[in-house]
């Protein structure tokens, strides 16, 4: 096993399968804390996947959040739809089950296979899936959702996505141009790119990725 020992001296697992949410900014302060200290003043955060819900939270709980000028967010996905897809009624309750888990001093035990097609300790399963929010960030199935989080958001956004991409919009998945007007209605200075045949993880299309990316900054 693989620990880590935080700045209040507390000894930590680390790895995706022990990784918290709500932890993330604390990476997130260390980069940019580094980046200060060598210079730079022009701090951009991009994030891919689940490092898009990264960077958003961290427009709320990080430290320099202030320093943040834009934000890059390739591939973000509809991580409610999936959950609900893969155990449809049940993983609500799994949430809840994990919670009680957590409280038995069994945090960084794994989940059963039924509770997700992804392994994680319990612990990161409420940080993943617990009611708030933050956890519906990109809910684009839901056609009654408001998107308190994202309309929030008072620096210029980039999104970058892909026709193909098989979880951006999962529950209307030939029509993700959909799931970008939703986005373009609830981020104020927002622009975007989507990239004919890419996937999620844009093998493949590194160059357009980094062309975009580049004409961003």
């Amino acid at each position: 096993e693989l620990f880590y020992i935080t700045t209040n001296g507390e000894w930590k697992k680390y790895g995706a399968h022990f990784e918290l949410l709500e932890d993330a900014y604390l990476d997130i302060d260390a980069w940019i804390s580094c980046a200060i200290s060598l210079g730079y003043s022009e701090i951009i955060l991009q994030g891919h996947s689940l490092g898009t819900i990264k960077v958003i939270r961290y427009m709320f709980e990080g430290s320099y959040k202030e320093r943040v000028k834009k934000i890059i967010l390739l591939a973000p996905f509809d991580r409610t739809y999936l959950i609900e897809r893969f155990a449809p009624g049940k993983w609500e309750n799994f949430v809840e089950i994990a919670k009680q888990k957590v409280l038995e001093g069994k945090a960084d035990e794994i989940i059963p296979t039924e509770f997700d097609e992804v392994a994680m300790s319990y612990k990161t399963y409420v940080s993943w899936h617990d009611e708030n929010d933050y956890q519906h960030m990109f809910d684009f199935y839901d056609k009654d959702y408001t998107y308190p989080i994202l309309n929030k958001i008072e620096l210029p956004v980039k999104v970058i996505v892909g026709t193909k991409d098989e979880y951006l919009y999962p529950s209307n998945p030939d029509h993700p141009e959909k799931a970008i007007e939703t986005l373009k209605r609830n981020i104020k200075h927002f622009s975007y790119k989507l990239i004919d045949g890419a996937e999620h993880s844009f093998s493949g299309y590194e160059k357009i990725i980094a062309s975009e990316v580049s004409d961003f900054t």
